[in-house]
């Protein structure tokens, strides 16, 4: 029988981690922005955590999309 939970972080990006736990997973995201209201050069730091229902862990990570640059000349070549 287990007697301590193993915290396994998953990055899912540059800014959110996932950890499996039982019913389905935990989701962390972290940010940094250096811009808030009135107070410029100030760093301000959020952080955020929610519970993702997902029982029988089916949940998938897909590859990232690779964005490739389209010519703007040949766009809407076939379009008339």
């Amino acid at each position: 029988m287990r007697k301590r939970i193993d915290w396994n972080w998953e990055k899912l990006d540059e800014c959110t981690q996932r950890a499996k736990v039982i019913g389905g997973w935990l989701i962390l995201r972290l940010g940094a922005t250096d811009i808030e209201r009135g107070k410029p050069g100030k760093i301000v730091f959020r952080e955020s955590m929610t519970f993702v229902p997902d029982r029988d862990h089916e949940w998938e990570i897909m590859p990232p999309i690779v964005d490739v640059k389209v010519e703007q000349s040949n766009l809407a070549k076939d379009f008339g």
